[in-house]
């Protein structure tokens, strides 16, 4: 896989995260749906400043959208939790999070 498919496939489903068509990610990036669809299929790899507007348009860190060793990418759902989980006292982040640890243990 290129490195052009490779930010396609994470463009693309950062953009299915948001909820976002093609059109939608190409206004609020100032670009065309055209070059979306380009960028999403590998056909072609955008600059690095085309990469930033596309960061910024999918509410991402530059670095969230091109380091690709993470294991699965971390979702808007999960990113709001986890915001969400920080303003809880203590005892209940340690409760959530051995709850988490206990259902991922879970054999199967």
């Amino acid at each position: 896989m290129t490195l052009a498919d490779r930010l396609g496939r994470r463009i693309l489903l950062l953009r299915h995260e948001l909820g976002l068509s093609q059109a939608e990610l190409a206004r609020r990036a100032g670009m065309k749906a055209t070059e979306i669809s380009r960028y999403e299929t590998g056909a072609t790899l955008p600059t690095l400043p085309t990469v930033a507007r596309l960061a910024d348009a999918l509410q991402v860190e530059l670095a969230e959208l091109v380091v690709f060793n993470q294991r699965t990418p971390l979702t808007m759902r999960m990113r709001a939790l986890l915001d969400r989980l920080r303003d809880e006292p203590v005892e209940l982040q340690i409760a959530v999070i051995e709850e988490l640890n206990a259902i991922l243990d879970r054999p199967g």
